[in-house]
């Protein structure tokens, strides 16, 4: 099972969820940031995965964790 250890927001467009067992089988991954769907997912390795929001990582007034699922 998937585990997320930390997200990382790598430029205004781009957040790195980093763990373990990000290779799940044939599941797609897909990341959800208050309600807003990446426009593109890569799985990079089994300890990364990196999410593109193609207008920019949504903001949030309160903290809020973006989801990650397959």
């Amino acid at each position: 099972m998937p585990v997320v250890t930390s997200i990382a927001l790598q430029d205004s467009h781009t957040l790195v969820f980093t763990g373990v067992g990000f290779e799940y089988g044939s599941f797609p991954a897909q990341v959800s940031f208050l309600d807003v769907l990446a426009d593109s997912v890569s799985v990079e390795s089994d300890v990364q995965v990196t999410a593109t929001f193609t207008n920019g990582v949504p903001l949030s007034q309160s903290p809020q964790k973006p989801l990650l699922f397959f």
